[in-house]
């Protein structure tokens, strides 16, 4: 709900597009609040998550790990947490993103993602210490670490 009330905000909605992606379990009526009819939101049923994240500007998430993957494929990301139910990745903290307990901070958020050269900055740098600590490296190496790992082992 807090991202269909605060889009509905913008002030030049036209600018965007927005893609709502759902699980296959979920309903659409049931399950996502109405947004404005002058906003371009187009709502997906499942589909190749990474094809999607590959065309958008930065991923907003509730509940979702995917939120690091959008990291990991160089977008920015908006975690919504405004009951504080379960346990965030504090995207505050580190440097790629925010986590929103407030609804009045997601214009923000938005913004400063799309627009702020500062935090365009601190995201990459930010972003090669997300890799290394939750992806380890993206060398093409892995299986070579593995193997020499388990000859420790042996």
């Amino acid at each position: 709900e807090c991202f269909a009330k605060e889009i509905s905000k913008l002030e030049n909605p036209e600018k965007f597009q927005f893609i709502v992606t759902i699980r296959e379990d979920m309903d659409e009526k049931r399950d996502l609040p109405e947004f404005d009819r002058n906003l371009k939101v187009k709502i997906i049923k499942g589909g190749d998550i990474h094809k999607i994240l590959a065309c958008c500007d930065l991923y907003v998430t509730a509940f979702s790990t995917v939120g690091i993957e959008a990291v990991l494929m160089n977008k920015p990301v908006i975690a919504i947490n405004i009951n504080e139910k379960g346990k965030y990745l504090d995207y505050n903290k580190l440097g790629v993103g925010f986590t929103i307990y407030k609804e009045e901070d997601f214009l923000k958020a938005l913004k400063i993602c799309l627009e702020d050269e500062k935090f365009k900055r601190k995201f990459k740098e930010s972003r090669e210490k997300f890799i290394e600590d939750f992806n380890y490296r993206l060398d093409g190496k892995a299986l070579e670490r593995v193997l020499e790992t388990i000859k420790e082992f042996l």
